[in-house]
């Protein structure tokens, strides 16, 4: 079974020109790494550590020979930690001396504070000796060019690190299963079993997956408390002006009417609601970050519009102040693959009870598509350049999942698709009427118009997208698309790795059939089944996870 890694790109920043004054004008005050004191900046703050504390963060890193950025960020993020935890900075020191590998987790290059100063300036700390030794000026002006130089270098490193606590998240998802399983190997669902059971037993395995399976909706709800996640998707400018421009240009459908907004997060869905004339909007989030959204909602003057629940929206007994039905649901509810997460049941189980007959799903119509493409970038990127190292053979360095990725979501070239527009509808629903089974699926599909230049292609993977339609009573519909030919967004596109390339020319046609399910031991998962033969050939069949 494969799974699904993430891959992204760098950020860079293109003001690279700052001067040496406007470096020293760019400093805030930084709060101290062992108490609540702020200081004036970084070396202060540094300084007051050592003296008041005891604890030398540049000391630490030489003696813990952290010579590159992610091992500084971990210390840093491990001293905040373990001070929020209450724990003497002295014991935090001696700690680190003794136990040094607790500085080797991926998790700790999450923030413990945002945008804390530490994680930017402990380089510059290190390598001016934080305020020992006064320097002379030409060596100090020539550290600080240097420090800017890096700076570029710097940023886009940690944009890298913010896109990639997705990834770290979804590990952190499957490791709160595994654990709630007993353990990687565990069995997934009684119904694996031979054996007979008495009724007792069976009870008790039914209690066990219902642990289990709140067990992974709290790690699920667990993900969208923090900043990151909603930054990322409030800056994936596809995504957030879509919803904004299909409420507010279509402000009839909003107009007086009560709307719900299923899963809120930071209440972006609400505000634009409540902007477009709503009589009233009922925010839904069982995710802490509802706790920021009424702040949110408060300092743009709509408290008096908008009312915040938390908790498990399917658990609530009744609407907010005495309202009956609602008019409209808005829900952001699509995930990787379109359907990962499992977010769509609880809409669904939301329009059936609260949802007036006349009502609209916002978005209220979604789509799949299915289409070949090469796989030249990673084939160039993670393969070849190891079989030819500047003239040597690296293979050796060539990773497992490299040569076998399985399920990859990332953003594909439009140049690596084969067979122009040739795409191949999987899934169509309309979000107004369909029933949670429907959400599993299974589609036979078609593909061809290969080699148009009389040559020859290589299907190295299957691409899978999706649209989003806002048109229901619309007079000005839109369309949310993740098409690999259009600007991307946060969602990218699924791609599904052929275990062998598949050479085509022109005239012949892949035949396959896709097969989609919730994953019996993670229903916010979905296991794929992937079949497909090249002109009524030998039929090929895979499987993936989608996680």
């Amino acid at each position: 079974t494969s799974t699904t890694t993430t891959t992204t790109t760098a950020a860079k920043d293109d003001d690279n020109s700052w001067s040496d004054d406007e470096w020293q004008q760019d400093q805030e005050p930084v709060k101290c790494l062992c108490c609540d004191q702020v200081l004036p900046s970084l070396a202060e703050a540094a300084k007051h550590c050592a003296e008041e504390h005891g604890l030398d963060v540049v000391a630490l890193v030489a003696e813990l020979e952290l010579g590159d950025l992610y091992g500084r960020m971990r210390l840093v993020n491990f001293v905040r930690a373990r001070v929020a935890e209450g724990v003497r900075p002295d014991l935090i020191v001696s700690e680190l001396r003794e136990k040094p590998q607790v500085l080797q987790g991926d998790e700790l290059l999450k923030p413990v504070m945002q945008d804390d100063p530490f994680l930017f300036g402990l380089d510059e700390l290190v390598d001016s000796g934080a305020g020992g030794a006064e320097e002379d000026g030409d060596d100090h002006a020539a550290d600080m060019r240097a420090l800017v130089d890096e700076n570029e270098l710097l940023r886009g490193q940690l944009s890298m690190m913010q896109q990639t606590m997705d990834e770290m998240r979804q590990a952190m998802r499957r490791l709160a299963l595994e654990s709630s399983n007993g353990g990687p190997s565990s069995s997934s669902s009684s119904s694996s079993s031979n054996k007979a059971t008495s009724s007792d037993e069976k009870k008790t395995e039914e209690a066990k997956d219902d642990d289990r399976s709140k067990e992974i909706d709290l790690v699920y709800f667990d993900s969208y408390s923090y900043r990151d996640i909603h930054e990322e998707m409030l800056k994936d400018r596809v995504r957030t002006l879509a919803y904004r421009d299909a409420i507010y240009n279509n402000k009839d459908l909003f107009k007086d009417k009560v709307i719900m907004d299923v899963g809120c997060g930071t209440g972006v869905l609400s505000m634009f609601a409540a902007r477009a004339g709503a009589k009233h909007v009922i925010g839904l989030d069982m995710a802490e970050i509802i706790d920021r959204a009424r702040d949110l909602v408060a300092a743009n003057g709509l408290s008096d519009k908008i009312t915040l629940v938390k908790g498990k929206a399917e658990d609530m007994e009744s609407l907010p102040h005495g309202f009956k039905k609602v008019d409209v649901i808005v829900s952001e509810w699509m995930g990787y693959f379109l359907l990962f997460e499992s977010m769509l049941p609880t809409v669904l189980t939301l329009r059936d009870k609260w949802l007036a007959d006349d009502g609209v799903v916002f978005p209220n119509r979604a789509t799949m598509f299915i289409e070949a493409a090469s796989a030249k970038t990673h084939r160039a990127e993670h393969i070849d350049f190891w079989r030819d190292c500047y003239g040597l053979d690296f293979s050796a360095l060539i990773q497992p999942e490299a040569e076998h990725p399985g399920a990859v979501v990332q953003v594909v070239d439009a140049s690596e698709l084969l067979g122009g527009d040739d795409k191949h509808k999987i899934f169509d629903v309309d979000i107004g009427s369909v029933a949670d089974a429907d959400l599993d699926f299974e589609s036979d599909f078609e593909l061809s118009n290969f080699a148009k230049d009389g040559g020859s292609d290589v299907v190295e993977r299957f691409v899978v997208w999706f649209d989003t339609d806002f048109t229901e009573r619309c007079q000005a519909p839109v369309t949310l698309t993740t098409d690999p030919r259009c600007t991307p967004t946060h969602w990218k596109q699924t791609s599904l790795y052929l275990a062998k390339p598949l050479p085509v020319r022109a005239g012949d046609i892949v035949k396959g059939k896709i097969v989609a399910k919730r994953s019996a031991s993670n229903h916010r998962e979905y296991d794929v089944e992937l079949s497909y033969a090249l002109n009524d050939g030998e039929r090929t069949i895979q499987t993936f996870r989608i996680q």
